[in-house]
């Protein structure tokens, strides 16, 4: 009911469009756009912006190259007004970054929700198995996941560095979970890093 209403809302000022953008599309200006909505959210906020550095972004803009990016765009008379940045792996799609226009009037129809209605429409359809939200609860999350998850490490090596790198942190989580699970062994650990941290 809450979606038919706020999509009624959305509907009333224009033209919605969606679209589902791959690696190989024309996605830098998408990308670009996403990161001005997340932005002026952050400023809303009072937070710093994570995305600023254009290294950082030049990093998202890579990886969706290079990694089977994913973006779902929802658009209102042809003006993006949300986006949802995943990366596809293991026959899933995992959301690393989600943005909605900051417009109020706009927002009064709930974009972010809209498209990830949109999303659950396709997605699907599209051949994926499943849907990784991310960390943390909202209301979408609640209102849509069916299986909450332990949250774990997941790399996509993409280089002979990143393959290396890989091993050494799946090598560095097998060692602290045995740790962890020992008694004496967790002991012993933390007080070497008492004795460390002491020095230091």
């Amino acid at each position: 009911k809450v979606d038919r209403q706020q999509g009624a809302k959305l509907d009333a000022l224009g033209e919605i469009g969606f679209e589902v953008l791959v690696a190989g599309d024309p996605v830098a200006d998408v990308i670009d756009t996403m990161f001005a909505q997340k932005a002026a959210r952050f400023r809303e906020l009072g937070i710093a912006d994570p995305f600023a550095a254009p290294r950082v972004r030049g990093f998202y803009k890579d990886v969706f190259r290079r990694a089977g990016g994913v973006l779902q765009v929802l658009r209102l008379d042809g003006q993006i007004i949300a986006v949802r940045y995943n990366l596809s792996a293991d026959g899933g799609l995992f959301c690393l970054i989600s943005s909605m226009t900051t417009c109020p009037q706009t927002q009064a129809g709930s974009p972010g929700k809209q498209g990830l209605l949109r999303v659950m429409q396709t997605a699907f359809g599209d051949g994926h198995a499943f849907i990784d939200m991310g960390r943390g609860e909202n209301d979408e999350k609640r209102q849509w996941c069916n299986e909450e998850i332990e949250i774990a490490h997941y790399s996509h090596a993409l280089t002979p560095l990143g393959h290396l790198a890989q091993a050494g942190q799946q090598l560095n989580e097998q060692l602290r979970t045995r740790i962890k699970g020992n008694g004496s062994w967790f002991d012993l650990a933390k007080r070497l890093r008492r004795t460390v941290a002491g020095r230091v």
